[in-house]
């Protein structure tokens, strides 16, 4: 081989490695690119935060002055939405069982086009122990699951947001969690009964 062949085959040879590590040039027409040059905000059911103020029962809340549940005749419940990327392991189920029960016991009507529409979702969650913490045997605290969640009620006629609330907890299993945040809730709800 003479020596402007190898050149030109070495050359060839960079060119091509350096098109395979960069990725430059090797997409197809269709293809797109996957990584975003902004800032994309997690899914959240609550649009403004504004007003929102801590409470003994959950963590952030805000409510329309005047609100009660008894100005309202009838309610509308839906499912909790996911928001998160992990497996539910059924806490979505849960918290809607548990909010169900909390509206039977209080006595207010469940309706399928209610006066109000309660709205929850699941926006954050930490449902499994890391490597790490599975094999540290003698760990004192193994609170390290977390669940957090939104709840909204609007009005149906005006769509206008009449509650609005975040709360979360962590404990060391998965119905301590579900738990916690539905005991938040329903004692939030029980002060506007």
């Amino acid at each position: 081989m003479n020596t402007l062949t190898r050149t030109v085959t070495c050359s060839l040879f960079i060119i091509l490695s350096l098109c395979l590590v960069s990725g430059a040039g090797c997409k197809s027409p269709g293809e797109t690119d996957t990584n975003t040059l902004y800032f994309e905000p997690p899914d959240r059911l609550i649009d403004d935060y504004a007003g929102m103020f801590q409470t003994n029962e959950v963590n952030w809340a805000w409510n329309q002055i005047g609100f009660r549940f008894s100005n309202y005749p009838s309610l509308s419940l839906k499912p909790f939405h996911l928001f998160i990327h992990e497996p539910d392991q059924g806490l979505a189920l849960k918290l809607d069982e548990g909010l169900l029960a909390w509206f039977n016991e209080a006595g207010i009507t469940l309706s399928d086009r209610g006066a109000i529409v309660c709205e929850g979702a699941i926006v954050e969650a930490k449902l499994e122990r890391s490597f790490f913490k599975k094999i540290k045997l003698f760990a004192e605290d193994k609170r390290d699951f977390l669940l957090e969640v939104e709840v909204v009620i609007k009005e149906t006629a005006t769509n206008t947001t009449v509650c609005k609330m975040r709360h979360g907890a962590i404990g060391a299993d998965l119905d301590s969690l579900q738990e916690r945040v539905l005991a938040g809730i329903t004692s939030y709800f029980n002060l506007y009964h």
